[in-house]
């Protein structure tokens, strides 16, 4: 019969010896941690979402302030205001702006974007824009997590449950629990490298609506930018799925229409709808259907100002400040900002209608169209574009990117990326107050 093993002392000390090393090494990554740095201060009782307003001010001043540095306009979600600073999300009361809630890492905001009632933060690491997290909107609380492959500097956009991650090189989309249903462009370490056709390629534009992606891309050894629509939710998501793509063609005032397009940009789309800043000898607006077949191609040398503005210069385009419009109802209408006016465009098919001069993005408030300028807050009629009043504004010297609108209140985000989002009412406090 074999005698049984014995431990000896050695056993005992080489045991206890590993465990300690095992509970060392566990607490070093804790102590380490991303999860550890983070604090979250939630909300004691849930922001109440607010009404919609039933009509536009016609005055108002400043209610309060806040620093908003991770992004070019105000961020709303639910009934709550977000601002930012370096590594901080905070949500406010929009009446008040006491802040009710607080996330903070010890790392820096990419971007932050409010999607339908939570609010998508992306934080930055040595890989880029990588680690994601999602907070409740109304509450704080810290929800879903992700950390994806991506570039150094992304863009944030939300439509419905959707959220879209835009970098120079890589595109990915995400549900509302931050599971990925779309990869596209560039991947760090491809298992099966032919599933990404457009690898290679540049990314010069993106919008994201419930069913698709719009794409702008310059691609090696084509003459010039090539638009690609995408499925947002293909069976597979690391294996895009294109309804169509064509190479994006220019006016020549010699040849006619040429390919090899530069400079382009989104200036609208739809769920059937592409609409294409062209620039070249004659700008223009190239719209493409569901499958990037050419429609419409619209001259916009000759797009009249609204009625009631007086301002007869000629229109003007600003590359770094464009920003993508998308059909509201009930105006079945499109509001594309060019950098330096707003232009509204038929909802059926793209044509442009009338024109504002205007310091940043427009936005919508009891179905009129209120549009920032330098004299304060233009009103306008949402369809015909037709001056109703100017709310006047004294903002010190101050530019704006951006308006947005919640309940009775109105949103401006000035002075761009290391900005702030300032809250506009009828409010009859003393003097503004301001948060950090």
């Amino acid at each position: 019969m074999i005698a049984p093993e014995r431990r000896t002392r050695a056993d005992v000390v080489a045991a206890v010896a590993i465990t300690v090393l095992v509970i060392v090494a566990t607490f070093a990554i804790w102590w380490r941690s991303d999860y550890r740095q983070a604090q979250s201060s939630p909300a004691e009782r849930p922001i109440e979402a607010v009404a919609g307003a039933l009509a536009t001010p016609t005055s108002v001043r400043e209610l309060w302030r806040a620093p908003n540095e991770a992004s070019t306009v105000p961020i709303t979600s639910g009934g709550t205001v977000v601002s930012t600073h370096a590594g901080e999300v905070t949500g406010h009361d929009v009446a008040t702006g006491d802040p009710r809630w607080r996330y903070e890492r010890q790392r820096e905001l990419c971007a932050v974007t409010g999607q339908e009632h939570q609010v998508v933060a992306v934080y930055r690491t040595p890989r880029g824009c990588t680690q994601v997290t999602a907070l409740e909107s109304a509450t704080g609380v810290r929800g879903e997590q992700r950390t994806s492959d991506a570039d150094a500097s992304v863009m944030l956009s939300s439509d419905g449950p959707h959220v879209m991650s835009q970098g120079p090189q890589r595109l990915e989309v995400w549900r509302s629990d931050l599971v990925r249903t779309l990869e596209f462009g560039r991947v760090a370490a491809p298992v099966n490298p032919d599933r990404q056709q457009r690898a290679g390629c540049d990314i010069l534009d993106a919008h994201l609506t419930r069913s698709r992606v719009a794409a702008i891309l310059q691609c090696p050894d084509e003459s010039g930018e090539r638009l690609v629509l995408l499925d947002s939710t293909p069976e597979r998501n690391n294996e895009p799925e294109e309804h169509g793509s064509t190479l994006l063609t220019t006016q020549d005032s010699a040849l006619g229409e040429i390919p090899g397009a530069h400079g382009t940009s989104l200036a609208a789309v739809s769920a059937q709808l592409t609409a294409i800043f062209v620039p070249g000898d004659a700008d223009e607006i190239a719209v493409y259907g569901q499958e990037g077949t050419a429609i419409h191609r619209w001259a916009l040398t000759d797009v009249p100002t609204a009625p009631g503005i007086s301002d007869d210069a000629p229109i003007g385009f600003s590359p770094e400040r464009m920003s993508t419009g998308t059909v509201s109802a009930p105006m079945d209408m499109a509001y594309w900002f060019t950098g330096t006016d707003v232009v509204s465009l038929s909802g059926r098919d793209f044509r442009p209608l009338w024109r504002v001069p205007a310091s940043g993005l427009p936005a919508t408030m009891a179905g009129q169209l209120l549009i920032p300028t330098p004299a304060g807050i233009s009103v306008h009629n949402a369809r015909t574009g037709a001056l109703e009043r100017t709310i006047a504004l004294d903002r010190n010297g101050d530019n704006v990117t951006g308006l947005a609108v919640l309940g009775d209140f109105i949103l401006e985000q000035r002075n761009g990326d290391a900005g702030t989002v300032v809250v506009l009412g009828q409010r009859t406090s003393a003097r503004p107050r301001g948060t950090s």
